[in-house]
């Protein structure tokens, strides 16, 4: 993990009641540092950019159907983070798909607030 008071958390999901809620759970924890939340796809890689997150955490399902199109784009532009994904359900492919784009990690949205905290301060500690 990089040097920092905080984990720097970027949200990414084209919901944006999902994202509010992320950002609303997240937030509460005091190791935790929200940098920005979109559902852009281009904002969200120049904010990977200039915002220098720990973690990013993504949903892949978009309406756009450019998630794993931008699980490449965040992975290979330099960014120093690990990407989470964060999504309803995922076949055994789509993993595999995602895992070999970048992601470090594959959560369902089922889990709790402290589940997502601890596996985003776990991906953190492990980069």
């Amino acid at each position: 993990m990089k040097v920092s008071k905080k984990i720097r958390v970027l949200i990414i999901d084209d919901h944006e009641l999902v994202r509010q809620e992320l950002v609303t759970n997240l937030a509460r924890d005091h190791e935790l540092e929200i940098v920005g939340d979109t559902g852009n796809p281009d904002e969200a890689t120049l904010w990977a950019k200039e915002r220098d997150p720990d973690v990013i955490v993504l949903d892949v399902r978009r309406e756009d159907k450019g998630g794993m199109e931008l699980v490449h784009r965040l992975s290979e532009g330099g960014n120093d983070c690990a990407v989470l994904i964060l999504t309803s359900y995922v076949s055994r492919d789509e993993w595999l798909e995602a895992e070999q784009a970048g992601a470090r990690a594959c959560v369902l949205k089922q889990i709790d607030s402290k589940g997502l905290v601890d596996k985003i301060k776990a991906l953190a500690r492990a980069f």
